[in-house]
């Protein structure tokens, strides 16, 4: 089958035929040289004056003919693949997913067991994640020793991109408040009407904070408020984290996995363990694939006929240059 090529609004019912535009700047080139071939008998005068007023009609007999005669070859190869307007509608019906991505922000998400931190590969894949999403309301979360809204629940992904593109060590206090983080994504969704409601708590270490509210208490909340809770322990076996400026070699994760675990069974949610760059890209895929927004999806494909205009034109200018040829353009016998 011969895919469809199109044109702006206008597609090709055989576009295959649209290969004899090639003739065109080719019969161009032939007459060309063929003019510069041509052999003209010469007369020798001693003044030209009185026949300067008529070399531009012996320009344009020369010249616009055979473009005449091209342009309409052209119209009519066009004609014959047959172009279409298309005006192609759909009908969108169905709910959408409200998700929140609860982002780490801490210090020791500048480790370099991913490359070239943690931090940085946590923003990419998310901006990846959030590329694959269509119709679905997102919104982000960044925490350490505190929380707050990076970008409350959106469609308009780009904007939310370059927000996660801020995202930098030290902008808050430093820490790991995971409860705090959970309630304030929980404050984004519980007033939500949509049909499904997750959020994605990535993170690389364990509870650090004792105000507010406890991970566990925030996990119950959500269970409450029907919102799924999917959590991503970030860490690789061994890591360098900065410590006063100078890198400090970790002798292994210091990661919550029992914490997280409990948190996502609470809710109905999955827990995921990502030690390098590719796990971590692969766990999005497949919260990707475990989350997907149901839409029932309506494509009215209407076309009209466009190949008579083209045809029209060929006409035009064959009459065009016929009625030049015995007029303006006439040549004396």
């Amino acid at each position: 089958m011969i895919p469809a090529f199109g044109i702006g609004p206008y597609e090709f019912a055989y576009p295959l035929v649209l290969i004899g535009l090639i003739l065109i700047p080719l019969l161009g080139v032939w007459y060309y040289f063929r003019l510069r071939e041509k052999r003209f008998p010469t007369l020798s005068l001693s003044e030209t004056s009185a026949f300067e007023g008529f070399s531009w009609k012996g320009t344009l007999r020369t010249y616009l003919p055979p473009i005449l005669k091209l342009l309409s070859i052209a119209c009519v190869i066009i004609a014959l693949a047959r172009p279409q307007l298309v005006d192609e509608q759909k009908e969108i019906s169905g709910e959408g997913i409200e998700i929140m991505m609860v982002m780490d922000i801490s210090g020791s998400m500048q480790a370099n067991d991913f490359r070239p931190n943690r931090l940085e590969v946590s923003k990419e894949l998310a901006k990846q994640f959030l590329d694959k999403r269509q119709f679905d309301r997102i919104g982000v979360v960044a925490f350490a020793g505190e929380a707050f809204t990076l970008c409350p629940p959106t469609t308009d992904y780009e904007t939310i991109k370059s927000f996660i593109s801020s995202l930098r060590d030290g902008i808050i206090q430093d820490g790991t408040a995971i409860g705090i983080g959970l309630a304030t994504a929980l404050s984004r969704l519980k007033d939500s009407d949509a049909e499904s409601k997750i959020m994605i708590l990535l993170t690389d270490g364990r509870e650090q904070s004792r105000r507010y509210i406890t991970p566990v208490d925030a996990a119950e909340m959500a269970k409450k408020l029907g919102v799924k809770v999917y959590t991503i322990g970030m860490a690789g076996n061994n890591a360098m984290q900065p410590l006063f400026g100078v890198l400090n070699i970790s002798s292994g994760p210091n990661l919550d996995e029992a914490l997280l675990n409990d948190i996502a069974s609470t809710t109905g949610g999955q827990y995921f363990r990502a030690t390098d760059n590719s796990a971590l890209a692969q766990i999005y895929d497949t919260i990707d694939k475990l989350e997907k927004s149901e839409f029932d999806i309506t494509i009215l494909d209407r076309r009209s006929e466009a190949f008579r205009i083209f045809v029209l034109l060929a006409f035009i200018f064959l009459c065009v240059d016929f009625i030049l040829k015995q007029t303006l353009l006439r040549s004396l016998p």
